[in-house]
């Protein structure tokens, strides 16, 4: 049996090439773009310069540039880098106290200078209470309600003047000479005319539900007339007379209103507040015994009258 050797080519193998772990593929640079970016700088301070932008907590001030107008990396931007030995330092002035110190990052290497802030007073404000209404400070600790009342009669007033003014404008053009209206005192006396237009409306004015607001809606829509000056205070003694006399009226309207049948018991209650008024003075008991006696009389008066009026 012959035997064989079997013999290696070499460059021909019939396992696969495996790259190790560590080993990456190579990539193309034509693939990829790449750009870099650098500044250039002379002299001394290069080596401070390049200090600067490396951020360490070695020592104070690491990672900052002095900011300069002209350029912040010329030889003044560092002047505590300054060799002694080559004659240059004298040259070089010192930084100010109020000089600025900046990042690489920071916007303001982009500006040519500084804007400068006067550090003046603060101005007063443009606006204060001489720009609002003369009244707003008396209102400012006023209630809503206090304030609405407050307005209205603004208001009103202002309507009354421009009536007012309208009035002697329209005298002026027709010619009339315009008439003083002098006020009397307190005490002063109405004519035959006037009088009657104060019963009137004070009739009027005591026989609403509510006469307040009658009285406000009068002398806001007749303010101006000279007739209705009672109602700012003319004739007042006078005024308040007559509103006593009607209401006094009105009272005894409406206790009279309950018809024919209980006229005479009007009268009839009127002696009893008399009986009362005189028998206040004797003993508590005898007083109580006696309103109950009347009291019972009436109810059986009222029954009698109710009976008669059936019938």
């Amino acid at each position: 049996m012959s035997s064989r050797k079997r013999k290696n080519r070499p460059g021909k193998s019939s396992s696969p090439y495996i790259l190790p772990n560590d080993a990456e593929p190579s990539l193309d640079p034509a693939l990829f773009i790449q750009a870099h970016e650098a500044d250039i700088l002379r002299g001394s301070q290069a080596k401070k310069a390049a200090e600067s932008l490396e951020v360490s907590n070695r020592t104070a001030g690491s990672g900052l540039i002095q900011w300069n107008p002209q350029n912040s990396h010329t030889s003044r931007a560092f002047p505590s880098d300054l060799d002694r030995d080559d004659g240059f330092a004298a040259s070089v002035p010192q930084a100010a106290e109020s000089s600025v110190w900046v990042d690489r990052y920071d916007a303001r290497l982009l500006l040519d200078a500084l804007p400068k802030f006067s550090p003046g007073s603060t101005s007063p404000a443009p606006s204060g209470w001489s720009d609002l209404p003369s009244d707003t400070e008396d209102m400012f600790f006023f209630s809503p309600d206090e304030a609405e009342d407050y307005r209205q009669e603004k208001r009103r007033r202002l309507m009354d003047q421009a009536r007012e003014e309208r009035l002697r404008a329209r005298r002026a053009e027709d010619g009339d000479p315009e008439e003083e209206d002098v006020w009397g005192g307190s005490d002063e006396e109405p004519d035959e005319a006037q009088a009657a237009l104060m019963k009137r409306t004070a009739a009027s004015i005591v026989s609403t539900a509510n006469p307040a607001q009658l009285e406000m809606r009068i002398l806001a829509n007749h303010g101006a007339d000279r007739r209705f000056a009672f109602l700012r205070g003319r004739w007042k003694a006078a005024w308040l007379s007559m509103k006593h006399d009607a209401e006094q009226e009105e009272q005894t309207k409406q206790s009279t209103s309950g018809g024919g049948g209980l006229g005479n018991l009007a009268d009839y209650g009127d002696s009893d507040e008399e009986d009362d008024e005189a028998e206040a003075e004797g003993k508590p008991e005898d007083a109580l015994a006696a309103r109950q006696a009347r009291a019972k009389a009436w109810a059986e008066l009222r029954r009698a009258s109710k009976a008669n009026t059936s019938e």
